[in-house]
């Protein structure tokens, strides 16, 4: 999932939508769309979220069941996201922030 976030970021687009059990979305300057493949488990979910955040995202994130977060990407871009859980389905969305560098 990683791969995916740099591939989005490296193309220009805006951010990513990710579900567990649905296709990711991009989210581009004309609108949204699938990326075909995997459905994310939400194991695969978690440890994603475990990479980008700190303990103290991932340990708010176990406690309340929704977290925010802000982090540096590759190549200077600051990206800001959310997760969510809800049933045991986690929902997370990742955002390129305003006036971050692009390609």
């Amino acid at each position: 999932m990683k791969e995916l976030l740099r591939t989005v970021i490296a193309d220009g687009e805006f951010g990513v939508t990710l579900r567990t059990g649905e296709l990711p979305v991009v989210h581009t300057a004309t609108g949204r769309r699938t990326v075909e493949g995997k459905h994310p488990t939400h194991e695969e979910i978690a440890d994603f979220l475990r990479q980008l955040m700190g303990s103290r995202g991932v340990r708010e994130f176990r406690e309340h069941g929704v977290t925010r977060f802000m982090l540096p990407f590759d190549g200077g871009t600051r990206l800001v996201g959310a997760a969510r859980l809800e049933n045991n389905d986690i929902h997370v969305e990742i955002r390129r922030m305003v006036g971050s560098s692009k390609p």
